[in-house]
């Protein structure tokens, strides 16, 4: 008995989006420019005692929603934020100066956003057994844009790639923090000066890749185009 191909490829194109599911994107959100003021004394990056100041850095955020437990992601009016503790912390982080990186996480991770059209802000926060590591960006007082906004919306989703040093009244900061309850008198730290945020994949510069669901269904259209002119071929040579 043969088979009608075009009846057989749905069915065919249904297995294949169920069996193959789009995993969760993690974005990633990394910061990077100069350290303003910051000393080692535990000798996390170098040798203990050692000044931080000056020193360049790269600070990486990694950001899965599918980590998070549902009543701890929303979407407001005028902000947004993910949020969660332990094994549910969406947000972690690295922290890379004088060529050593740090991983900060597994304590608990943020990230959040805020637009009501005139004041802006987001940040990113992610923390650890000791250690904490956040940034943040947001208008600068009564310089404020009032037009043009630098970010989308309040949205924590549509936050893109940006230069703080092209955006005039936009500030970028971040500040890293490492105490030991053994030794309280000793800190390293680090109050961070972002040059730069680069967004990946960019929601503001990359098109999304279809998932299999969609693929599926784009092949099925194209099929269903292609039968109906073969159909037409035939009805019209008859």
């Amino acid at each position: 008995m043969k088979m009608n191909l075009w009846l057989a490829l749905p069915a065919a194109l249904t297995a294949l989006a169920v069996s193959q599911p789009a995993t969760a994107a993690v974005v990633t959100y990394t910061y990077s420019g100069v350290i303003d003021f910051g000393a080692d004394d535990f000798g996390l990056f170098g040798a203990p005692g050692a000044s931080l100041t000056g020193s360049s850095f790269k600070a990486v955020f990694y950001r899965d929603d599918a980590l998070a437990l549902p009543e701890n992601i929303f979407q407001g009016g005028f902000n947004s934020f993910v949020t969660g503790e332990g094994a549910f912390a969406p947000v972690s982080a690295k922290l890379t100066i004088a060529g050593v990186t740090l991983d900060i996480g597994g304590a608990f991770g943020e990230q959040n956003q805020f637009d009501d059209g005139v004041n802006e802000s987001f940040g990113h926060f992610a923390s650890s057994l000791g250690g904490s590591l956040d940034f943040s960006g947001s208008t600068v007082g009564t310089f404020a844009p009032t037009d043009g906004n630098v970010l989308a919306g309040p949205d924590y989703h549509t936050l893109t790639s940006l230069s703080g040093a092209a955006l005039p009244g936009f500030s970028l900061s971040g500040h890293f923090e490492f105490r030991s309850p053994d030794a309280r008198d000793q800190r390293t730290f680090a109050n961070f000066n972002p040059s730069s945020l680069v967004v990946s994949p960019d929601p503001g510069g990359v098109s999304a890749a279809p998932e299999p669901a969609a693929w599926a269904l784009m092949i099925l259209g194209f099929g269903g185009v292609g039968a109906t002119l073969r159909r037409r071929r035939v009805t019209a040579f008859a």
